[in-house]
């Protein structure tokens, strides 16, 4: 018991010998023998109450039912009386401790301890998620033709959730094209950009995932409701179509199909909205204005082009003399010959301003030649400090686009399973232009081509100290 108070009495303050002040052993000493006389009458209480339950027991068991209800009435109640009091007398004494604290310190310890509300008006969890509304939105429409399909309320929740995530992600990817539009991207900023792309990540995760849900309603069970449903189709989704055009699917770069018939079945307020979004800069756009501004391409005398074109030169000469000296035979010499030629007129072009503009010009690359070189240089020495951000950045939207293309192959795969090559309800090909979209749909493609570019870490060319030192972060003690 004595050692339950001494440690007790060490948490509520130290002893008068370590902090030197007058009077203060012998408050100590007062808090202790208080607080130790409350633990000694909780003791008590507790053995009082489990004696009330040992005989409680006891008496179950017998017929003196009279004389158990009189013990259980008076003892347990004494007993629990007990408790009380011994509470409100240590809450007593916190209060009296606070006392000897400044009252602003007192009340601030309170507001810790009980937060206030900053409603006015209180809300409640299905009033604040509109459960009501929500809940009430799916209308199977099999049972206005006969009896309800019972795999059609699946289909309609998983489409609805789809449509929920793309509303997230559209609410992500609108305050990111924000940030890009800035004159300006600070580090603050894009680590803003990292964590909301790292967001759309994971909610893509959820998205793909979430076709193996529908697939277990059997091609059979579909084919119960899906007659009636047309001409609705996934390719009349608003959202969906925003989210594309937000993140740089134009029309010229869409398969024939999309090009034709993207705008149709849409209302005039949809399309004109639609139309003119398109218009305006979309987030390919802004990565490739904010990677073509990078200021360490052309760095005091140091010139990041002229480097690495010589150490693609040196590491490609190097291959060819590999090659020569351990070819089996003159056919397999002019093969790998052949190889790597194939591979310096990938670089050259890169290096070249009008091949690169021919490259442009034929959609084998989007992103501006500035930018394509600053991605590299990025990417090549990714960790340097002030390229830590922007690598995460650009692999982010690398991931976003992998992802994507994920999505729209399980799509298509999962309409193959379940149709054939029947038609879509949207007047599509079904499977076959799903199958299309999925290779040719792609945003920041760039970013997996660029890998044709880049060169092993002990072939790059070391960077001059004053480039390291402006993309590092350096402390000066004056």
């Amino acid at each position: 018991m004595r050692d339950n108070a001494r440690r007790y009495g060490d948490l509520i303050g130290p002893p008068a010998t370590r902090t030197g002040e007058p009077g203060q052993a012998r408050k100590g000493a007062a808090v202790v023998r208080d607080v130790g006389a409350g633990v000694l009458a909780g003791e008590v209480a507790t053995q009082s109450l489990r004696a009330c339950f040992v005989f409680r027991a006891l008496l179950c068991s017998s017929v003196h039912f009279v004389l158990y209800s009189l013990f259980d009435r008076y003892a347990c109640r004494y007993s629990i009386a007990t408790l009380v009091v011994i509470r409100k007398t240590r809450h007593t004494k916190r209060i009296t401790n606070n006392e000897q604290r400044s009252a602003p310190t007192a009340k601030r310890t309170n507001n810790e301890i009980f937060p206030m509300p900053k409603n006015v008006k209180p809300v409640y969890y299905g009033d604040y998620l509109q459960l009501d509304k929500l809940l009430d939105a799916q209308s199977p429409h099999s049972k206005m033709y006969g009896p309800e399909a019972h795999d059609e309320m699946l289909f309609i929740i998983v489409h609805q959730v789809y449509e929920l995530w793309f509303k997230q992600v559209l609410h992500e990817l609108r305050a990111i094209h924000t940030e890009f539009s800035q004159d300006q991207l600070d580090d603050s900023a894009l680590q803003v950009v990292a964590h909301r792309l790292r967001r759309i990540l994971a909610i893509q995760d959820l998205m793909n995932d979430q076709v193996g849900v529908i697939e277990t309603m059997t091609p059979q069970e579909f084919l119960e409701f899906r007659d009636y449903l047309v001409p609705a189709s996934g390719f009349q989704s608003i959202q969906f179509k925003e989210l594309e055009i937000r993140l740089g699917l134009t029309r010229n770069t869409r398969i024939a199909f999309d090009q034709q018939s993207f705008y149709n079945r849409l209302n005039d307020e949809h399309r004109a909205y639609l139309e003119a979004l398109e218009q305006q800069p979309n987030l390919f756009d802004r990565v490739d204005a904010w990677l073509a501004r990078m200021p360490f391409l052309q760095f005091e005398d140091f010139s990041f082009w002229d480097v690495y074109q010589q150490a693609v030169k040196n590491a490609l000469d190097r291959d060819e003399e590999i090659i020569r000296q351990n070819a089996s035979d003159d056919t397999q010499l002019a093969t790998e010959l052949d190889s790597l030629q194939a591979n310096r007129d990938n670089f050259s072009a890169l290096f070249d301003n009008e091949r690169y503009e021919s490259l442009q010009e034929n959609n084998q690359v989007r992103l501006s030649q500035r930018a394509m070189l600053s991605a590299l240089f990025i990417t090549q020495y990714r960790e340097e400090p002030a390229f830590h951000l922007a690598h995460q950045v650009i692999t982010s939207l690398a991931e976003m686009d992998e992802k994507l293309t994920i999505w729209r192959y399980k799509h298509a795969m999962m309409v193959q399973r379940m149709l054939g090559t029947k038609i879509g309800t949207g007047g599509s090909s079904g499977h076959d232009y799903l199958r299309r979209t999925t290779e040719q749909n792609r945003v920041f493609k760039d970013f997996f081509a660029m890998a044709t570019y880049l060169l092993p870490k002990s072939a790059l060319p070391e960077l001059p100290s004053s480039v390291r030192q402006a993309l590092g972060f350096y402390f000066r003690h004056d």
